[in-house]
């Protein structure tokens, strides 16, 4: 298995972004089809979770910008965080 592939940014990004994506659905798909509410913290969640969406689709585009890694990194770190306080 070749890692260096894997840790490239288009296949990074694109695990974020499903990862969030699936994420996302079955939180929205609990709560509507199962009539199960979210606590406070977890729609905290849900905010960074659609924040780091953005930032996952900003990337796409703009690939090489630095900055937008920078920002996911830091929004997956605010989400370890939270899940942490979570608990």
């Amino acid at each position: 298995m070749d890692f260096k592939r894997i840790l490239e940014p288009k296949c990074t990004n694109a695990a974020v972004i499903l990862l969030v994506s699936v994420s996302l659905g079955i939180a929205f798909l609990a709560e509507i089809l199962f009539r199960i509410k979210p606590c406070s913290l977890c729609i905290y969640f849900r905010y960074i979770y659609w924040i780091l969406l953005l930032i996952s689709l900003f990337r796409i585009v703009f690939l090489q910008q630095k900055m937008l890694q920078v920002f996911q990194v830091l929004t997956v770190f605010t989400a370890l965080g939270l899940s942490f306080f979570h608990m």
